[in-house]
């Protein structure tokens, strides 16, 4: 998910804290701490659900840092956990929404939503920037069960996402999470 901020309650001191980094679902952990910020669909007052597309959409930003191999990888390791989802949340809200504007209103707001766009000239964008693909090669690949040690503890988990500069980030076996880990105090399980 991503987080809404009501940036008219911050002090400018909330906002210039020197530990906001810019992470698009923390992005100021110095009032909310990242491990605070995943809540559950009851407990959020506002829920937009938004969709991966096709392989080539999700690999439009060809300057992406991390890389295409990268970019592929995580896109097939997301579209394999929530790609095929399906959910009738937005029948309630579509309900309401026809009922405020009307049938003819709502179709015409409504159309193209949901159409997949294609992407004009993808492979000489991508063409154009393979000079400028990282050569970085990963330790550990998205699904790997790991064994992390932390203050002489072991913590057992399996690598959900990776930045592809060597930090992973890890959901351990009790459903916690640590994330942007670096691969120094972890072992491969398997």
């Amino acid at each position: 998910g991503k987080t809404a901020i009501d940036l008219g309650r911050l002090r400018l001191v909330d906002i210039m804290a020197e530990e906001n980094y810019g992470d698009p679902h923390a992005p100021l952990p110095s009032i909310c701490p990242k491990e605070d910020t995943f809540a559950t669909e009851d407990e959020v007052l506002l829920l937009a659900n938004h969709y991966m597309g096709t392989a080539e959409q999700w690999n439009f930003r060809t300057n992406d840092a991390r890389g295409s191999e990268c970019m592929r990888r995580l896109y097939d390791h997301q579209n394999a956990i929530v790609g095929k989802h399906e959910s009738n949340e937005v029948n309630s809200w579509l309900e309401g929404f026809i009922r405020s504007n009307g049938m003819e209103e709502a179709v015409h707001l409504l159309e193209g939503v949901g159409v997949v766009e294609h992407v004009a000239n993808l492979e000489q964008l991508k063409n154009n920037d393979e000079s400028r693909e990282p050569k970085y090669k990963e330790t550990f690949k998205i699904g790997d069960r790991i064994l992390y040690v932390y203050e002489d503890k072991w913590y057992i988990g399996t690598i959900m996402a990776s930045n592809c500069k060597g930090g992973y980030d890890l959901r351990y076996d009790d459903d916690s999470w640590d994330y942007n880990l670096g691969v120094e105090d972890m072992i491969l399980l398997s």
